[in-house]
């Protein structure tokens, strides 16, 4: 900890690389005090963000702060698989220590979107990604709220960031992704935002993804009729290249003719 306490006192992006490489060299030893090492982590993050301008040292420092929380989700989720020694794959189940990490990390999460840091995005994006790998807790619910209001806001840019985290909400816990239909409404005015403000092939090719994800995880009548006749044809513009292809395609998925 007291690595910790001198990171805080210097803001020193070259002491958290230091700190990063500790976590993955001591990842059992690190273990039993992951949680303050996550909450000491984030109060310093905050502290460097509201501590004002401090121009690009301050930024680096800040972003080495939030991999080394990434750092600590990593090794501790892998340190969690491997008692299982798997011989097929698992059912997917609650990781502890990313449960009792969680609270702690949306604190840095919560603060990057809130106050529409564009610059830690990427960053945050990737811990809610970590966090919602096997289960989907409802503050993690809450997190979608936020990056729908974040795209809405100044993230267009970062869509294709958003994917991996978008991709978890749609095929972890589906069940609870169609029980609020604000949930695959916003995926839908996402899509089709991407499609209407030609931002490039690549983030088009990721929404049509999206849409295709969707479509092969929900399966029954009722999601089907609702996807496909509601909002799955209203997403891409009717003269986008994408048209025809997509609907093409995924009419055959959901079993409904040609």
């Amino acid at each position: 900890m007291e690595l910790l306490n001198i990171i805080r006192a210097t803001e020193n992006d070259d002491l958290t690389t230091v700190m990063q490489k500790i976590i993955c060299t001591y990842t059992e030893q690190l273990t039993p005090m992951a949680k303050d090492i996550a909450q000491h982590i984030v109060t310093t993050f905050q502290q460097v963000l509201d501590g004002g301008d401090g121009g690009d040292e301050k930024a680096i420092a800040a972003m080495g702060l939030l991999n080394t929380l990434e750092t600590l989700l990593t090794v501790l989720d892998d340190d969690d698989g491997d008692d299982a020694a798997p011989q097929q794959q698992q059912p997917k189940k609650v990781n502890p220590a990313h449960a009792a990490l969680e609270p702690i990390v949306l604190q840095a999460i919560n603060h990057v979107f809130s106050n529409s840091i564009a610059e830690f995005y990427e960053e945050v994006l990737t811990l809610a990604c970590d966090l919602t790998t096997n289960t989907i807790s409802p503050p993690m619910w809450g997190v979608l709220e936020s990056v729908y209001t974040v795209f809405n806001g100044d993230g267009v840019d970062y869509f294709m960031d958003m994917m991996p985290l978008l991709h978890n909400y749609v095929t972890v816990d589906t069940d609870a992704f169609l029980s609020n239909p604000a949930y695959p409404n916003a995926m839908l005015a996402m899509c089709k935002t991407m499609f209407e403000s030609s931002p490039g092939e690549d983030p088009e090719c990721h929404a049509a993804k999206l849409l295709e994800v969707i479509i092969l995880q929900c399966k029954g009548e009722k999601e089907k009729n609702c996807l496909y006749n509601g909002w799955l044809l209203q997403s891409v513009p009717p003269d986008h290249s994408y048209k025809n292809i997509f609907v093409s395609k995924n009419k055959q998925e959901l079993g409904l003719g040609h």
